[in-house]
């Protein structure tokens, strides 16, 4: 990702939150990642991803969910699984499913 890496963590949390993600994203395996990346930035991921900017998203996602509870805003609903929440035809579970 070659955004500095806050812009990018922040960038990335709008798409997951957006999606009904939260922290557990970091639980993704790296395909799900890069899929992730070249859905929320628009340009295909690096070959290697690195970690930080993840743990960075996950700590902007987790400050967005008690900012939602302190102001008592209803986030989107939470994603069926993570795989579905990032590419739906790479979910084992619920591929092919409308």
């Amino acid at each position: 990702m070659d955004e500095q890496p806050m812009t990018a963590a922040k960038t990335l949390a709008r798409w997951c939150y957006g999606r009904g993600v939260d922290e557990r994203i970091l639980g993704c395996g790296e395909q799900l990642l890069k899929a992730a990346v070249d859905q929320a930035l628009g340009r295909p991921a690096p070959a290697h991803l690195e970690h930080a900017p993840w743990q960075q998203t996950a700590t902007v996602l987790r400050q967005r969910r008690d900012r939602d509870r302190d102001h008592q805003i209803t986030p989107p609903p939470p994603a069926p699984c993570l795989p579905c929440a990032v590419a739906v035809d790479q979910c084992p579970t619920h591929a092919g499913r409308p």
